[in-house]
This record gives C-alpha cells, sequence and structure tokens, in this order.
C-alpha cells in the first residue's frame, strides 16, 4: 500500500478535518536555508541581517552535526526585508543593515514632491 493509498484510507474511516495554520506553523513551511550567526548577524545573498534578539547564537553551533552546527533560518522569497532563524520554542526576526544605513532607492527626497 502507497502512502497516499493508506492516507486515503486513513480518512475514510475516520474522515477529515482542517485546521488553520497557526502563526509559527506558517513559518515552518517557508523556505530554509543554513547560516552561521556572526558578530555581524546573517549574511544572505550580500545582505547582512542582524537584530539584537540574534545575540545569544553569536558565534555558537545550532547543535545539528548533520550541517556542520549550522542555523536554520527561514525566509519569505517575496519579502527580502526580514528572516527568521529558527530558536526552539520562538523566532527571531532580522532585519538587513544596508535599510538602516540611508534612504531607500527611487525615493524622492522630502519636500521635492510637494
Amino acid at each position: 500500500m502507497s502512502p497516499n493509498d493508506a492516507y486515503a484510507l486513513l480518512v475514510s474511516r475516520t474522515g477529515y478535518l482542517p485546521l488553520p495554520l497557526s502563526g509559527p506553523d506558517h513559518l515552518e513551511l517557508l523556505p530554509a536555508l543554513w547560516r552561521s550567526v556572526n558578530n555581524y548577524g546573517i549574511r544572505v545573498d550580500h545582505r547582512a541581517y542582524n537584530c539584537p534578539g540574534l545575540d545569544p547564537l553569536r558565534r555558537r553551533s545550532s547543535g545539528v552535526t548533520a550541517k556542520g552546527g549550522l542555523w536554520e533560518v527561514h525566509y519569505d522569497p517575496y519579502d527580502l526585508e526580514s528572516l527568521r532563524p529558527a530558536l526552539p520554542g520562538h523566532w527571531v526576526r532580522g532585519y538587513p543593515e544596508q535599510l538602516e544605513a540611508g534612504e531607500l532607492p527611487f525615493q524622492a527626497p522630502d519636500g521635492l514632491l510637494g
């Protein structure tokens, strides 16, 4: 019996109960990368993400020996403004350092557009 056949048999006998996803469940379904957390934060595609919540993780091993001690980091491919390293029990949201450095591209200076 294939896994799909077993699931179909289970649903036919017990019924199907759809449950809404909670916030952590939704975050768990986002794509994941494995990265180290250094003094500057987490680097992904030439962007350094940093926040005070990363302080307990800096220069420490995650304990996942199969991934070389790297941390699991989830990101939204449509929202490059943040990423979320998975910590036991909670999530930390990191922001790219470059967004705090100055004005965003194509942003009009104050007073220019009236």
